[in-house]
């Protein structure tokens, strides 16, 4: 029988999913593995484009996830605003800045996010042409850790 050596976990991960960050991630480290995170911008709602009225069409799921309640939307769209400096001061967008983030913390080799077509594709990419400082990541951080949703 032979085995593999695994190398890397591909798990969902963003600034609102951040649970692996105490167990995975050790691990990963300890092992040298790489942690491929998924969902980073969190179904979009990270993009900032969502607001609390947003109307969800039919058959889409995130209509009942508890991140995507309005009062969820208005306190993760304030926790963006408080970033919004940050993508200003890079010429960049909020998902930039979320991918560039995502793509800088530890034992992410590699960040797997979504694109309705070309253009998203290539506003994707750009999230790679800046680098965010030491305190910028903290603070982007911070604020994610302050984030407190409703249930």
């Amino acid at each position: 029988r032979k085995t593999l050596r695994i190398v890397s976990n591909q798990v969902p991960y963003s600034l609102m999913h951040r649970g692996i960050e105490k167990d995975l991630v050790p691990q990963a480290l300890k092992y040298n593995m790489s942690i491929v995170p998924y969902s980073p911008l969190q179904r979009g709602l990270l993009t900032g484009k969502i607001k609390p009225d947003h109307k969800f069409n039919e058959g889409d799921t995130r209509q009942n996830h508890r991140y995507y309640k309005p009062e969820n939307i208005r306190r993760v769209n304030e926790m963006l605003d408080a970033i919004r400096p940050v993508a200003a001061q890079h010429n960049a967008t909020l998902t930039q800045v979320i991918i560039n983030w995502t793509t800088r913390q530890p034992a992410m080799n590699c960040v797997l996010v979504g694109a309705r077509d070309e253009a998203q594709v290539l506003d994707n990419v750009k999230a790679l042409s800046f680098t965010l400082s030491p305190a910028e990541l903290a603070t982007i951080s911070k604020l994610s850790d302050q984030l407190v949703l409703v249930e």
